[in-house]
């Protein structure tokens, strides 16, 4: 038969984007319409005449029990499955008594919906397939849909155990931020001691949820809720060191569900609410896997020459910064990349970028930040030497309203946007980024790097002490300065800090299996230019290089120049190669990848040979700060 046409009626503009994602996945199935009131959803399926309507029972202007009766009294051709919150026995009653084919309570899973729309499909097909049908025919159809409602409801829950209460077991168990006993979620929700035992160790037997032995009078107790999808993130990546704290899992989960907590302060992901397993964050997530070739194909139309140096699929490359005095002396480098990107809010090319800042309430921390004005932007310049979960802001920017999002990521953190609009899912967030400016980036350090040098080289007592911290501040090519409340201000040269303290003894792990220096899937890619310094009268000013891989990477690089906001050179690409970051990841990540493989440790998989056999080329590192004068 043809492809069944579906409407959608929704008021919330993200479950909208969700449940059509989900229709339009599944075979058979197309989404033609979506109505966000009760009366518009009346009038489209007049106008469309939709073989399936899926709908919400809260809507603006009225119940969709009530558009439900309106669509029967007009005797509208459009079957109705409601999808919903409201899980009351009368709404439910009235929605089958007044024509409903199914009832989906929200939040649910993905299999749920594909299931029921299969089992609609089936029906449909044969009721349109035959123009008269025999008992034996109506006996097939009856069976099939108790077949289907016995598989939707059993699914294995012993016997004695309801799916309501084992709702309520795990509900209670998210909203409580320490771990229960049985005999406390029998004392919260009414139980028996030994059912609430029950249902909890039916829940650990789905993965849902972890034990904690405790000797003593108290036994165990059930800890850290785990659900569907999470619990695949947890086994797959989590638990196995490959995640790299990009942020996107808990960015893209449309039910809030991921957090981020820290574990020797260092970011995880953790499970702050209720999974509906929609499969998403693992699927996005960069840490097990990454199929470049796969990406670049997307991105690019193409897959990367085969050459020596690998810098990936790009255009062109060129040196700059930024033509405005206050944002040069504000960037790492130049200030090329904080240009670039006021230039695009301010020419409405985006309205809200995605940046790297530090935290109010500790500045010695860092903390991803939604810049929307130029001197937000300005705050946000220069690196961060800690890690910064970028890509967890998506759904609150999307939420607070922006549509053209830019993101300044880390190669990670590119991927991770790269695969989510690979997908196609979140489809509002896959639609919202519109610009994507790679760093290049050697390593990631782990915030206890930065501690020790607080603590050994500054002789900072406490952390509580600082007002302010940076890892590039001064003159080219940028000093670690911290403030205090004293007054002090506290200065380590970059060539000290970096090359002898964070880079040789405190790179985080993931990134040494990571083999992506420039940002190969960004729009642009950008990073420190090495070669001997460059003057303007007696300061000294950084250049930043930048690969340019896409139109829209050409077109903000132009437009900027053409703008006065940036300014730039002919580069020579391969002249990137001298930096110590085309060494960490292009030569030693590869190699280590081999290695680590061959005695089967957990390895991200890139499915892409890196060649690093070791060729001739200049070399250059930041200097110290001696040399500079």
């Amino acid at each position: 038969m043809g492809i069944i046409d579906v409407l959608i009626v929704e008021d919330d503009p993200m479950v909208v984007e969700v449940n059509q994602g989900f229709v339009n996945a599944v075979p058979g199935f197309k989404v033609v319409g979506v109505a966000r009131t009760g009366k518009e959803a009346v009038r489209l399926a007049a106008r469309l005449k939709p073989a399936l309507t899926l709908l919400d029972v809260y809507l603006p202007d009225m119940s969709g029990l009530a558009a439900l009766q309106e669509i029967r009294r007009l005797g509208l051709p459009t079957d109705v499955m409601l999808v919903t919150a409201a899980q009351d026995a009368e709404t439910i009653k009235n929605a089958f008594r007044y024509g409903a084919v199914d009832y989906i309570i929200k939040p649910f899973k993905f299999n749920r919906l594909r299931s029921a729309l299969e089992n609609f499909a089936f029906l449909y097909n044969r009721l349109n397939k035959k123009a008269q049908l025999e008992q034996d025919d109506i006996d097939r159809l009856a069976r099939r849909r108790a077949v289907a409602a016995t598989e939707e409801t059993a699914e294995g829950m012993p016997k004695g155990l309801n799916e309501v209460t084992l709702k309520q077991v795990l509900l209670l168990l998210i909203k409580e931020e320490a771990s229960l006993s049985a005999e406390e979620v029998a004392a919260a929700l009414g139980l028996a001691r030994v059912t609430a035992r029950r249902y909890l160790e039916y829940l650990y037997q789905l993965g849902k949820v972890t034990v904690e032995l405790q000797y003593g009078s108290v036994g165990y107790r059930e800890v850290n809720v785990l659900s569907d999808s999470f619990v695949e993130l947890q086994n797959r990546v989590i638990q196995r060191g490959l995640c790299t704290a990009c942020g996107t899992c808990a960015g893209i989960c449309i039910a809030g569900a991921i957090g981020w907590g820290y574990k020797d302060n260092e970011p995880l992901p953790e499970l702050i609410g209720s999974c509906t397993g929609c499969g998403l964050c693992t699927i996005i997530c960069p840490g097990e896997e990454v199929n470049i070739p796969l990406l670049e194909q997307f991105v690019f139309g193409r897959v990367r020459e085969e050459k020596i140096p690998d810098l990936g699929v790009y255009r062109y490359a060129r040196a700059g910064c930024a033509v405005d005095r206050d944002i040069r002396k504000h960037g790492a480098s130049g200030g090329l990349v904080t240009a670039l990107l006021i230039y695009a809010l301010e020419k409405g090319l985006v309205d809200c970028a995605l940046v790297a800042g530090y935290r109010p309430d500790q500045p010695w921390r860092t903390e991803a930040k939604l810049a929307v004005t130029r001197q937000q932007l300005l705050a946000a310049a220069q690196s961060k030497y800690a890690c910064v979960p970028v890509s967890a802001l998506l759904n609150r920017a999307y939420k607070e309203g922006y549509r053209r999002l830019a993101v300044v990521g880390l190669p990670c953190q590119i991927h991770g946007l790269r695969k989510m609009q690979y997908h196609g899912q979140p489809a509002y967030l896959s639609r919202a980024v519109v610009l994507t400016v790679g760093l290049f980036c050697a390593s990631q350090f782990y915030f206890e790097g930065t501690y020790h040098l607080l603590v050994e080289h500054l002789k900072v007592e406490k952390l509580e002490d600082i007002t302010s911290l940076n890892y590039r501040d001064g003159d080219w090519p940028g000093h670690l300065t911290v403030e205090l409340k004293d007054g002090r201000k506290l200065l380590l040269d970059r060539h000290q800090y970096m090359y002898h303290h964070l880079m040789p003894a405190y790179k985080r792990d993931r990134c040494e299996m990571c083999v992506d220096w420039s940002a190969e899937l960004a729009d642009l890619s950008v990073g420190d230019y090495w070669r001997p310094r460059v003057r303007e009268k007696r300061d000294l000013v950084g250049v930043s290089s930048c690969l340019v891989r896409t139109p829209a990477g050409e077109e903000l690089l132009e437009g900027a120049e053409k703008s006065g906001y940036v300014e730039t050179i002919s580069l020579k690409a391969d002249s990137l190669a001298a930096g110590i970051g085309y060494e960490l990841k292009k030569h030693a990540a590869a190699f280590r990848l081999r290695q680590r493989r061959h005695f089967g440790w957990p390895v991200p998989n890139y499915y892409l040979e890196i060649n690093s056999k070791p060729f001739p080329r200049e070399l250059h590192l930041a200097p110290e700060r001696g040399q500079q004068l």
